[in-house]
């Protein structure tokens, strides 16, 4: 009798009932992995083997008995944590912990989950629309490393609508705000280095804070970024390929961290440290809301940035590449309201630059321009 093959299955009548089986693969230890189904009738019996060589075929380790959270904790820690950044993981961890293991659907099985069932943990969290954000980017993450290795057939995220995102608030330059916070600061010399090299160069908090002397190259005045501060202050790659960046610095900047290497009695690896040690984002952070007297959200330091140099003449893809944006369309929408400005500027242009010039029918008695109405 001929050896049945993987996928090829077998009908067995047990009593008045038929039993399905169906050999899948081999486990660790070389036996057989084999699934099997009872059915009421023969005609069921068939249309289930039908089923199962459709699925395993497709998909040669799906396993219909895997739980999404049993699947989602295996594949955070063997294939997302070794890739990603330190705290790029622990968001991930995070909203799958609080959020999807704890729910209904944390304890479905992974190949009967549907749509409509991701789509009610999404709606139930709809007045955290960046939480309902973030557990759909989290479900998609597992589960499309389940559709890659096999464990499931489709990905049931395709359709999944998320609530609108609140535009990011972009603080707007208050130039005597600012000055009375760079005031403050003045007090500690090392807070007062860091805001001005933030505000020079557009550093995320993990950037600046991860910045060693040897990055600075006074010669050609340019700073390098290739690194950041992951979790507990160690360092880690930048957010992506395009954050690694050369910035050149201006000449206030460079006055700036001479005079302040110059000041200090120990000069260590990292230009901002507290006794010796290099600050943590959040520490960093602390530090100078505790200065100040109220809290700072540092990434404004980096919209100010920003807004000052496209409202002084910079262009849309040089700001891209200042900013280590990996695509141009995070930078468009991000500074749409200041590019809206411009367009309202070139309207105000038009009028200085036409004013008293009169219109005789195609021809302008003023000037040199003739206007073709064809």
């Amino acid at each position: 009798m001929r050896k049945r093959g993987h996928n090829e299955g077998s009908i067995q009548k047990a009593g008045k009932r038929y039993r399905v089986f169906i050999t899948v693969g081999y486990d660790a230890d070389g036996k057989q992995v084999r699934k099997s189904h009872t059915a009421d009738s023969y005609v069921e019996a068939r249309e289930k083997l039908a089923e199962f060589q459709q699925l395993y075929r497709l998909s040669p380790y799906y396993d219909e008995n895997v739980t999404l959270t049993q699947w989602g904790e295996k594949a955070l820690e063997v294939f997302v944590k070794p890739r990603v950044r330190p705290k790029t993981y622990e968001q991930y961890f995070s909203v799958f912990k609080n959020y999807i293991k704890t729910s209904a659907l944390g304890r479905m099985r992974l190949g009967k989950i549907a749509p409509v069932n991701i789509q009610e943990l999404v709606n139930a969290n709809c007045s955290k629309p960046r939480t309902a954000l973030y557990i759909k980017q989290t479900l998609s993450v597992i589960l499309n490393q389940a559709l890659d290795d096999g464990i499931i057939v489709k990905s049931p995220l395709r359709k999944i609508k998320v609530p609108a995102q609140a535009p990011q608030r972009i603080v707007d330059f208050d130039e005597a705000k600012l000055s009375d916070l760079l005031k403050a600061l003045k007090v500690k010399p090392v807070l007062y280095l860091g805001a001005r090299i933030l505000l020079y160069t557009g550093l995320r908090r993990s950037e600046v804070t991860a910045l060693l002397w040897r990055d600075i190259d006074f010669a050609n005045r340019t700073l390098t970024v290739n690194k950041a501060s992951g979790a507990g202050g160690k360092k880690a790659a930048t957010k992506s390929e395009a954050s690694n960046r050369t910035l050149p610095l201006p000449a206030a900047l460079i006055k700036d961290l001479k005079e302040y290497r110059q000041s200090i009695k120990v000069v260590y690896q990292s230009v901002l440290t507290y006794r010796g040690d290099a600050y943590t984002p959040a520490g960093f952070a602390r530090a100078i809301a505790k200065t100040v007297g109220h809290p700072v959200k540092i990434h404004d330091f980096r919209h100010i940035y920003a807004t000052t140099l496209l409202r002084n003449g910079a262009n849309i893809r040089t700001l891209q590449q200042l900013l280590g944006h990996s695509d141009i369309r995070l930078t468009l929408q991000t500074y749409a309201h200041v590019l809206d400005e411009d367009k309202h500027k070139a309207a105000g242009i038009l009028d200085e630059a036409l004013k008293g010039l009169d219109y005789d029918g195609d021809v302008v008695k003023e000037g040199r321009i003739k206007y073709d109405a064809g």
